[in-house]
């Protein structure tokens, strides 16, 4: 008899542990503005809202593309276009399966937008909390106020309403919130500032023309063959807004082939600063371009028989643009992948350690893999 006590108690305990891990679902409702603020920025804002939420705690957020695939043409026409007041965003989150219904509005006037955040209980029909902002200065600011003013709403909700039906009824929805995101894993503003990439690279294929300097053939003409090698490059990053990152870069390649029998081998280090453009999406992955300018330290050398046949060296211009995509692996790691193009221009070289007025053009072609740190 005890035993069977003790299997029913395990079993209870169980499906309780079970139903308090569940995630609270709330639908994220398309911004809207009375004037001042394009269809874009309106969607940026809604996606930027659905992120900072799931960064709050243990929530399933039904954005806007899962409410457009959810409901008809004819019931967005009809419900979301003039659905305003709690009845109405209650009856959709209730259709969406949805224990809580978030709504934003932002409308610029003059130089000032005014931010409302809206949360309503699906349950009561209510509006459980609601944040308005007023904030002066361009779209810069308007980012950086939205997460803090999402936190804010979702604080004043965990203090005084109970938890949406999804969550344990024993369970606050203070405690969901608090443990699930402790205060150093994300900054006030909800955007990750600092990173810091290692990528490595494939393939670099070089394809080189140079400027013909009858003084010195031997520069011109062993630079001249393309070669095949590899790559290695640290990236630091500052992250400005969700779209914009400067970026701080330090590489090295190296690239081998022959000419003549003899082996040719190329080293290049080049330090560099440029952009990161980022396209902001509510998924796992992020479509990137970045762009890097620097200074190229170039040293080729060939050997024949083991012995070093002439050395060629050179200091120039290096521009490096590439296009790929982030991937989240976990909160604080992503992985990237990147394709792009590598030109280098060396303005003087020397051989064997003698000035020529021979000059370099080096084109290439790479791809990268890298691992991020974002914190």
């Amino acid at each position: 008899m005890r035993l069977r006590l003790l299997i029913l108690v395990w079993l209870v305990m169980t499906a309780y542990s079970a139903r308090a891990a569940e995630p609270i679902s709330i639908a994220v409702m398309e911004f809207s503005s009375k004037g001042g603020v394009t269809p874009d920025q309106m969607d940026a804002l809604s996606d930027l809202l659905s992120n900072q939420i799931r960064s709050l705690g243990n929530f399933k957020v039904i954005g806007k593309a899962d409410i457009r695939s959810l409901l008809t043409m004819e019931e967005q026409r009809q419900r979301l276009s003039t659905c305003d007041d709690q009845s109405c965003l209650a009856e959709i989150g209730g259709a969406l399966g949805a224990g809580w219904v978030v709504m934003g509005n932002v409308s610029l006037f003059g130089k000032t937008y005014l931010l409302n955040l809206k949360l309503v209980d699906v349950r009561a029909a209510t509006v459980a909390g609601g944040v308005s902002r007023s904030i002066k200065g361009g779209e810069d600011e308007l980012l950086a106020a939205l997460p803090s003013a999402t936190k804010q709403l979702f604080d004043s909700v965990a203090a005084h309403f109970a938890p949406a039906p999804e969550a344990s009824p024993s369970v606050p929805l203070a405690a969901v919130a608090v443990d699930k995101t402790p205060p150093e894993a994300a900054p006030a503003d909800g955007l990750r500032r600092w990173s810091v990439w290692l990528a490595l690279s494939g393939l670099s294929l070089s394809l080189i023309d140079d400027q013909e300097d009858p003084n010195s053939t031997c520069a011109t003409n062993d630079l001249k063959d393309g070669r095949v090698g590899f790559g290695l490059a640290a990236t630091v990053g500052y992250r400005f807004n969700p779209w914009l990152s400067l970026l701080g870069r330090l590489g090295g390649e190296y690239v081998f082939g022959s000419r003549a029998g003899a082996s040719r081998r190329r080293l290049t280090v080049e330090p560099g600063l440029g952009l990161k453009i980022t396209v902001p999406l509510e998924s796992w992955v992020e479509p990137v371009a970045e762009g890097t300018v620097g200074v190229a330290f170039m040293n080729d050398d060939s050997q024949e028989g083991g012995s070093n046949l002439v050395t060629v060296s050179g200091t120039g211009l290096a521009l490096h643009t590439a296009v790929g995509a982030d991937f989240r692996l976990a909160e604080a790691w992503s992985m990237g992948v990147r394709g792009g193009l590598a030109f280098r221009h060396y303005f003087s070289l020397d051989e064997n350690g003698d000035s020529t007025s021979a000059q370099a053009t080096v084109l290439g072609v790479f791809g990268a893999i890298s691992f991020a740190w974002v914190f």
